[in-house]
């Protein structure tokens, strides 16, 4: 269960109180505490326990359903969501890293191997010969003697 019990979040504090709120629930299903597929207590209930409004309440859930740390059903409450196959919150763009990260694991990276490679041309690009004129097609090119992709 939810370890919410008695714990008044202050009001000295420069962060917004919703998102106090949401860092508590947050650290609460980080921690272990609450694990994928466990109920929420109502909105009722979590606001009584912290000394804050049904409001401040529903707009941290809000956050956390946007997040996709929790799913939301109406008639139904509020569950922890399964961690899954990694995938981006609604709504969100993230890197590999900051999903990790978002899932309380340690990112890091490692270089395997680091070489340099020059870049052979053989083909023209898109763009056109590099003299400036266009060639109808790629074959065109490599067909004319003047082409400066052509193999020998």
């Amino acid at each position: 269960m939810i370890r919410l019990d008695g714990t008044m979040l202050s009001t000295d504090e420069a962060q917004p109180l919703y998102y106090r709120v949401y860092r508590l629930i947050a650290d609460e299903i980080a921690s272990g505490a609450l694990r994928p597929g466990d109920r929420l207590p109502a909105e009722r209930a979590i606001g009584e326990r912290l000394g804050v409004s049904r409001v401040t309440v529903r707009r941290a859930l809000g956050a956390l359903a946007g997040d996709g740390i929790i799913k939301s059903s109406t008639g139904r409450g509020s569950f922890v969501a399964s961690l899954g196959p990694v995938g981006e919150p609604p709504n969100a763009l993230l890197s590999f890293s900051e999903l990790g990260a978002a899932r309380g694991l340690e990112v890091s990276s490692r270089v395997l191997r680091a070489e340099l490679r020059l870049r052979r041309l053989t083909r023209p690009t898109h763009f056109g010969s590099p003299r400036g004129r266009r060639s109808s097609s790629s074959s065109d090119c490599a067909a004319s003697a003047m082409c400066p992709w052509r193999s020998t």
